[in-house]
This record gives structure tokens, sequence and C-alpha cells, in this order.
């Protein structure tokens, strides 16, 4: 019996945004101004795509933006997860 073919790119960010990710790792963005003080003003900002399987995002991260890089990371791990669950599928339906 022929072995399914993975979940593509699309499949798995439909998955991500419509079932099964809380997380805000594909988009986000927060503006952080301390004091109310426009100098101190600091865009965080993250855009995250699936690509090859695997989560890519290209994102301002660090102090005072580490939130962005947490969404990603959760992200990600939620990801290998489908990832995971997908291959028990599949050995489970070809044992």
């Amino acid at each position: 019996m022929k072995k399914p073919d993975p979940l593509s790119d699309d499949q798995l960010t439909w998955l991500l945004n419509n079932h099964v990710s809380s997380h805000n790792g594909f988009r986000c963005s927060r503006v952080l101004i301390e004091n109310g003080i426009l100098s101190t003003r600091h865009i965080c900002e993250a855009i995250s795509t699936v690509q090859d399987g695997k989560l890519k995002v290209h994102a301002t991260c660090g102090e005072p933006c580490s939130f962005v890089c947490e969404d990603a990371n959760e992200l990600a791990k939620e990801l290998d997860l489908i990832k995971f669950y997908q291959r028990i599928i599949d050995e489970a339906r070809n044992p």
C-alpha cells in the first residue's frame, strides 16, 4: 500500500489558523512606548509562514519584543505536534 503524502504547507497553515492554534504567531505586532515618551517607541512585529513543513519566522525579537518569539515558538510546537499526529495516523492506517 502506498504511503500517504505528508500534509502540504497550505494544509498545515490552514490547520493552524482554523483549528489547532490559539497563538498569534503568524502575524502579530505591538508598539511599545515607555512612560508615554515617544522617543522610547519600539515596534515589535512578526510574520511567520510554513515553508517545507517548518515554521519560518521573520521577526524582531529580544527585549522588549520577546513576546513575538515566544508566540512563534509556541506556534512551531503546535506545527510539530500536527506532524507527529499525522505520522501516528499514517502508521495506524498501514500497520
